[in-house]
């Protein structure tokens, strides 16, 4: 199959159906939006496929609320010893994840461990002698949270929270 195939026009989708326009959200609100201020130009009961049925999001008022990414209270940030989201810091070290940083509202995104380095930090933090995972019991969960948070950088170690904080 060639390369071309992919750019024609009316080239069918995965799904074996004609391309209805598109599939970003803001282009397709934008495109309602025009069919609606220009309705009274076309036949009445005319309407545009694609937008049968969309419902603009533009049309209604914007929510504070936050979906997904949880922000961080000041009180929990303390308690697990993060600091607080600063944006001069994110813009001039560069970190990773600086979006989700901000909307949890701290220094360093919270991941939960992914990176080589975070592997051995965990590895070094249980080896330790007198540590916090010596005992026979659970570790002060919190504890290690505070421990982790010296060392996140936004590079290579995040922030990690305990459910029990």
């Amino acid at each position: 199959m060639s390369a071309d195939k992919f750019f024609q026009v009316g080239t069918l989708n995965r799904t074996g159906r004609a391309d209805q326009g598109s599939h970003d959200i803001w282009t397709r609100n934008y495109i309602a939006e025009l069919l609606d201020r220009t309705a009274a130009a076309f036949k009445p009961n005319t309407k545009h496929v694609s937008m049968i049925g969309w419902v603009n999001g533009n049309e209604y008022q914007q929510s504070a609320e936050t979906f997904g990414i949880l922000p961080l209270t000041e009180d929990m940030r303390v308690k697990l010893g993060m600091s607080p989201y600063h944006h001069t810091y994110t813009t001039e070290t560069k970190i990773r994840h600086r979006y989700l940083a901000e909307h949890q509202q701290t220094r360093v995104a919270v991941l939960p461990i992914h990176t080589q380095q975070e592997r051995s930090l965990y590895r070094l933090l249980v080896k330790q002698q007198n540590g916090l995972f010596s005992g026979t019991k659970q570790p002060n969960w919190v504890a290690v949270a505070c421990e982790w948070s010296k060392y996140a950088d936004g590079l290579h170690i995040f922030y990690k929270v305990s459910k029990l904080a």
